[in-house]
């Protein structure tokens, strides 16, 4: 279940500026709670995923472990290639209906999620997600 308070950041700040580029958002609190997601599709991410995610980066173990086996958002497994300094980057496996890149970024109370689409300049994502989840920071979040 959905905060109602964040769900309008996973709609209109982490997806609809950015059109077809964003594939998939979520914001999650550190213990893997879901926060908000976008809207297009309410099966994603699993409550497991958001708990795998937000742990990545919470030790040295388990930034190790996704490293060599890949993390699994949407029910679509990524291969870990970045993990640390509170990001993780990842790209797609074997499966074609997956977004082609994921990445994860972690501040003071949560993590924010983006799936990024296929052949998507992916600039101004990354800069729009940092924009927000440094100005979120600033204010104590």
């Amino acid at each position: 279940m959905t905060d109602a308070t964040w769900q309008p950041w996973a709609d209109n700040v982490l997806i609809q500026p950015k059109g077809n580029a964003v594939f998939h958002a979520a914001i999650f609190g550190l213990d893997g709670a879901l926060w908000g997601r976008s809207s297009n599709d309410n099966r994603c991410p699993t409550p497991q995923e958001g708990v795998a995610l937000a742990y990545v980066l919470s030790s040295n173990d388990k930034r190790e472990a996704a490293l060599q086996n890949g993390v699994h958002y949407c029910n679509c497994k990524f291969n870990v290639i970045f993990a640390e300094n509170g990001e993780v980057k990842a790209v797609k496996g074997a499966k074609e209906h997956c977004p082609a890149e994921l990445l994860v970024v972690k501040r003071c109370k949560m993590c924010f999620v983006l799936a990024i689409g296929h052949g998507e300049k992916r600039g101004d994502v990354v800069d729009s997600l940092f924009k927000t989840a440094n100005s979120l920071t600033d204010i104590g979040y």
